[in-house]
């Protein structure tokens, strides 16, 4: 669903002002690992951000640092609610299929053209990226685009829809039709959309179900027939559609897009504002070294404001804010928010080698991953408000299957 916008600039999803009201008794359930993994990473960041308001005042960061802390109990929450209640898996295909119909009205009502469905666009308004990056003005009763809305976020959450579905179809779950129709939402959604980082999670949670349906031990090599079978019609299925009907898909043209700029010049522009924003960040430290311990906050002003040195270096060829996980934790709260940062990873890998089907196992440890590279190197995509509110509830699902079994 779209977030809700008070006033200019400021936006929240409905459920952030429940679980705002819930928080002061809700925080009883920070009880697992990861949970309270993330407590410290946002708190160190919401220590970091008050702290930085001395020197350049963005309320909005603090109010970002408080908002990661609400979602939090929510893995616990659900831990509870699939021990006790036993819910069907297929409600989360259902909703995703409904969403997936929702993005595409969403999409024909701000004027996309079914006839150029492919054509690379660049207004956001016309990016498949669900209604992650739409709002509605309570004001003027409207429904609007939150300006440089994260539009790779969408694209992952589909990809992680299809690794469940994928598991539960391994695991006789769900039946064949209903497969099927995700499958397709995931085809419809990727045509829409300009997410280059899907397109890495959905390569890693294929390969990881291929490398499942080939089990070597000694000099034996045992093939799960099942499993072989399905990732090579998987397989089969999306090249013959990347190959016939890769004008249809955005994010294909946008790869062969990236590859035609490399190969031209040289460098793709939004690479090099990547690169070029790391650097800067780890020049500013080797002239801030305080910033190594405290970070600058969640509060791009004040990054900003210490980056005179890289306007005049590098002028307009890089962007203020590193767009990778670790480096914004490292960013936003000093060394001990990294480390904190490489731990909550740690812990959420752990929970996937718990899984004791080795066939559901790697496919999840396939897709994050991917993920995971996606956050190495593109974005901090994990702390986004959908995606991160998803990965909490789902470590919490694994967490009470587990259980379960």
């Amino acid at each position: 669903m779209p977030k809700i916008q008070l006033v200019d600039g400021v936006t929240i999803y409905l459920l952030e002002i429940v679980l705002f009201f819930y928080f002061p008794i809700g925080w009883r359930n920070i009880r697992l690992k990861y949970q309270k993994t993330l407590l410290v990473i946002w708190l160190i960041m919401l220590l970091s951000t008050i702290y930085s308001q001395l020197y350049c005042l963005d309320i909005g960061g603090v109010l970002r640092c408080i908002k990661g802390l609400l979602y939090i109990p929510l893995g616990y929450m659900i831990c509870k609610y699939v021990l006790i209640y036993r819910p069907d898996i297929r409600i989360v295909f259902y909703v995703f299929i409904l969403a997936t119909i929702c993005n595409v009205l969403n999409l024909l009502y701000n004027g996309f053209d079914l006839a150029n469905m492919g054509k690379l666009v660049w207004d956001n308004k016309l990016i498949g990226a669900g209604l992650s990056n739409r709002f509605w003005d309570i004001r003027t009763m409207s429904l609007g685009t939150i300006p440089g809305g994260a539009h790779g976020i969408w694209g992952n959450y589909c990809v992680l829809v299809f690794a469940i579905s994928l598991c539960c179809r391994v695991k006789h779950e769900i039946n064949l039709s209903l497969f099927l129709v995700v499958t397709f939402c995931l085809l419809i959604n990727s045509a829409l959309s300009v997410s280059r980082e899907s397109l890495i999670s959905l390569l890693f949670t294929l390969l990881a179900l291929l490398y499942t349906g080939i089990h070597i031990h000694g000099l034996k090599v045992k093939v799960h027939r099942f499993v072989l079978y399905s990732v090579i019609i998987l397989l089969t299925v999306f090249s013959l559609l990347i190959y016939y009907f890769s004008d249809y898909f955005q994010v294909i043209n946008k790869v062969l897009y990236t590859f035609k700029a490399i190969e031209d010049s040289g460098e793709e522009s939004n690479i090099m504002l990547r690169v070029n924003a790391w650097r800067v960040f780890f020049e500013s430290l080797y002239l801030f070294p305080l910033k190594i311990f405290t970070g600058y906050g969640f509060n791009l002003n004040n990054y900003n404001s210490y980056l005179d040195f890289a306007y005049r270096t590098y002028k307009d060829t890089f962007v203020p804010l590193p767009e990778s996980f670790f480096v914004q934790l490292f960013c936003f709260g000093g060394i001990f928010c990294l480390l904190k940062g490489l731990k909550l990873w740690k812990e959420m890998f752990f929970i996937l080698k718990s899984i004791k089907l080795r066939m559901e196992r790697n496919i999840y440890l396939g897709y994050f991953l991917g993920f995971l590279v996606v956050n190495l190197f593109s974005g901090a995509s994990l702390l986004s408000d959908m995606l991160y509110c998803q990965m909490i509830l789902f470590l919490g699902y694994l967490l009470a299957c587990q259980r379960i079994n």
